[in-house]
């Protein structure tokens, strides 16, 4: 899309001489009529270097670092609740006793206000006994379409016995709910390939009534985010940004060389 802008830049600039900026990729300068001072065309060539260099266009639209930040939450919520969105699954990242150990979970909740990323998983699971000894995670989110990556970091906490796990437990539906009635542990050793379930449990349609015995392992796994980057492939250049966040959930943000 072209661009063909009228910006007036100097006081002392007389009228009948504006600048303009044109061209979709490359930026040209054009005088309309009669000679445009220096000092005139450096303030100018230099506000719009600032310009430039605090926005980033994306689909016609441009955004400075906060309307960024609100962009990537945006995604993220979109993700949580839209079951075909590509940032519905992501990995995360977080640490055990051999090293770091990476996960594709389904991101379940996304809190803009508050900062933070949940999802769901088997308190019995080894994931949840390793953010019990640290809690540190990492999350990456991944939109092939718009070649949008967002990763994040922060602190875990883990619920199972308070209301945010029973509003999640009452939220899940039957198909969710069956992958806790598991009547062995996650990542136990079979003979055979089996999903942990009895053969009545995967051939009956279960009631809600009949999988609340899977509620007692139940758990959700919440990020209070404290960092955040994103990153945009795009083909005449990519762009990166982060966003690091204080106690307040207010940020610092930067633009970063890809």
């Amino acid at each position: 899309m072209s661009i063909f802008t009228q910006l007036p830049f100097c006081k002392r600039h007389r009228e009948g001489q504006p600048l303009f900026l044109s061209g979709p990729n490359i930026l040209t300068i054009r005088l309309r009529a009669g000679s445009v001072p220096s000092f005139c065309i450096n303030k100018y060539l230099r506000n719009l270097l600032i310009f430039y260099m605090q926005h980033v266009q994306i689909d016609g639209i441009k955004y400075d670092l906060p309307a960024l930040e609100k962009d990537c939450w945006h995604r993220l919520v979109n993700g949580a609740v839209q079951g075909r969105n590509p940032m519905h699954n992501a990995v995360v990242a977080n640490m055990s006793h051999a090293g770091i150990n990476m996960r594709t979970v389904v991101l379940r909740k996304a809190s803009p206000l508050e900062k933070r990323l949940s999802f769901y998983t088997d308190i019995r699971s080894g994931k949840w006994e390793e953010i019990e000894q640290d809690n540190s995670i990492s999350w990456l989110l991944y939109d092939t379409s718009a070649r949008i990556q967002i990763r994040a970091s922060g602190l875990a906490s883990l619920h199972q016995a308070d209301e945010s796990a029973d509003l999640a437990w009452s939220s899940s539906n039957v198909s969710n709910r069956k992958s806790y009635l598991s009547v062995l542990l996650p990542s136990a050793a079979t003979l055979n390939p089996v999903s942990g379930l009895t053969q009545e449990m995967e051939s009956e349609d279960l009631t809600l009534e009949q999988t609340e015995e899977g509620r007692k392992n139940f758990g959700v796994i919440t990020t209070q985010i404290k960092w955040m980057e994103w990153l945009w492939l795009n083909g005449t250049g990519h762009r990166r940004a982060n966003f690091v966040y204080d106690e307040s959930g207010e940020f610092t943000a930067n633009w970063l060389v890809p």
